[in-house]
């Protein structure tokens, strides 16, 4: 009787833990993509694209990234992983800093939005480190993670080729965003794990909502110019595909449990 009680209360144990790292490996992913959301918002702003709803996403953004940077601070479980913590924030508080000052005077766009697009990448780079330390993901959800955040860096990379910062390279990142997107989406529709309709159907409904995308950042990656029509298309698109693609990260997670 009692070796039943020590042996339940340690696979209770195992699966609390297991949770918890789940937990902060979602978070962590999540940090990264909104790295690039906080960048694709200053972008539009400096654009003059809907200067109210992109002041609020990069609000909101700027919010949820310090807020899950406080938890994973405050249950970081090994040295390795409270070393890395400590190695974002500098690039964290630059980020914090560019976009403030642009949320602060949404109506004067200027280097502040070319501190973004430079300070976005390093933190991107340790947010992804973050997340691969953690490492408590399987391939299925990893995969999830990486379509919300290819959504937001597609959207900021076809922003950047239009606002004229590094236009030849944020080309080429962006031809391999919309690349990465299409190949992972292509993988799980035909995963067997994920044969099941729910999670099927919200495939589909990520396809549907890419293809708006797609094609206009295609023809951007492509060297056309973007249009009025062009950012139209993508401002009213994009935040759906990241929705729908979270949606697919929850069901997976369900699924996964």
């Amino acid at each position: 009787m009692h070796k039943k009680i020590v042996l339940c209360a340690f696979l209770g144990l195992s699966l609390f833990m297991g949770a918890s790292s789940a937990l902060a490996n979602s978070t962590s992913d999540t940090l990264a993509m909104l790295t690039q959301r906080m960048a694709k918002a200053a972008c539009f702003l400096g654009t003059f694209s809907e200067p109210e709803k992109y002041r609020t996403i990069l609000l909101e953004s700027q919010g949820q990234f310090a807020q899950k940077l406080q938890h994973l601070e405050e249950t970081a479980p090994t040295p390795i992983i409270k070393l890395a913590l400590r190695k974002l924030k500098p690039d964290w508080a630059n980020l914090h800093f560019a976009s403030s000052i642009l949320a602060d005077m949404p109506a004067y766009p200027g280097l502040d939005v070319n501190m973004i697009a430079d300070f976005n990448l390093p933190l991107l780079a340790h947010s992804k480190n973050l997340s691969e330390l953690y490492n408590s993901n399987t391939n299925v959800q990893k995969n999830a993670s990486r379509l919300s955040l290819l959504s937001q860096k597609a959207a900021k990379e076809f922003c950047l080729v239009s606002y004229g910062f590094n236009p030849a390279q944020n080309r080429k990142y962006l031809s391999a965003s919309i690349r990465e997107f299409d190949q992972i989406l292509k993988q799980m529709g035909a995963q067997e794990s994920l044969d099941k309709a729910d999670i099927q159907a919200q495939l589909k409904r990520i396809k549907t909502s890419w293809k708006g995308n797609k094609g206009v950042m295609t023809a951007i990656a492509s060297f056309m110019r973007a249009r009025t029509s062009d950012f139209n298309v993508v401002s009213s698109t994009n935040e759906n595909v990241l929705s729908q693609c979270r949606k697919l990260e929850d069901l997976i997670a369900q699924n996964t449990l």
